[in-house]
């Protein structure tokens, strides 16, 4: 893994006491045969090792991952097994849990195993229509998610290779929240207004527009902060019950390396402040250039 951000966004030390911790918690998780709760910890142990660059360790966890699911295919996910041989670099035997149960996938999915097993054609015909669904969503969903569904578009014509059409689609998505900026027509709690303006500040920055995608990332920092800090109950309720899978899956495909800085053992808050901290370490890179 490598990623200079890391050296600024973890200590040795900090990734150190994470793994000792996680070494205890798949101790305790094993003895009571929560075998999920097993292939997670595994799963996280993976990654922690494989930002310190100990190829052995990490593959050795994501192996782990892999053998829990072998042994109890009843209890651990599929996609946590498709995570753990993605990171072992085998493509072809994630492709292969994957058609095992083909309804349970989303179609990406498809398209990322195919990019990484060399397929480029048959992934790019799916982003192709992912492209046109999304623009599909942004025309029916309520003038609240237009931009998003437009810069998820945007990201699929990145991937596609399209520059015109992402930057045309990216236009879109920035035009769609001008619009509504200043009439949102709903009530929104702390943590929404974090997700928000982290998810808008993504769209400026993809724009180029990087102070003002400085500004909303900011401005998303410190909704979070007084969200944990002053609505802990509410922050449950809307990752429960909100908007927090939709957006989500946004943020999952907007940030590359999103499987080193949201950790799945981890409390929600600091996976909320980590990536956020993250974007605004990217983008202070991306400005002193």
């Amino acid at each position: 893994m490598e990623n200079p951000l890391f050296k600024k966004l973890y200590t040795n030390q900090e990734l150190q006491h994470k793994i000792e911790d996680y070494i205890e918690k798949y101790k305790q998780v094993r003895t009571e045969n929560d075998y999920r709760s097993a292939a997670s910890v595994c799963y996280d142990l993976g990654r922690l090792y494989e930002i310190l660059k100990d190829k052995e360790k990490s593959r050795f966890y994501y192996q782990k991952v892999v053998d829990e699911w072998n042994a109890h295919p009843d209890k651990v996910t599929d996609h946590l097994c498709v995570s753990a041989l993605r990171a072992l670099n085998k493509p072809k035997k994630a492709l292969e849990v994957v058609f095992l149960h083909p309804q349970k996938w989303m179609l990406v999915v498809l398209a990322l195993l195919y990019e990484e097993r060399g397929r480029k054609k048959e992934a790019q015909l799916i982003y192709a229509g992912l492209s046109y669904y999304s623009y599909q969503l942004s025309e029916v969903r309520y003038s609240f998610w237009r931009p998003h569904y437009l810069q998820e578009a945007s990201d699929i014509w990145t991937r596609i290779e399209s520059p015109d059409y992402a930057l045309k689609y990216n236009q879109k998505a920035v035009a769609a929240w001008e619009e509504i900026k200043d009439n949102i027509q709903r009530s929104l709690a702390l943590i929404e207004e974090a997700w928000l303006y982290e998810e808008v500040g993504y769209i400026y920055e993809k724009a180029g527009e990087f102070e003002t995608a400085m500004d909303f990332y900011q401005k998303a920092q410190s909704k979070y902060q007084k969200a944990y800090t002053k609505e802990p109950t509410a922050v449950g309720a809307h990752q429960i019950d909100g908007d927090w899978n939709r957006y989500f899956k946004f943020f999952i495909y907007q940030i590359p390396d999103f499987g080193f800085i949201h950790f799945r053992c981890e409390h929600p808050g600091d996976n909320d402040y980590r990536r956020i901290k993250y974007r605004i370490l990217n983008l202070e890179e991306q400005m002193n250039v």
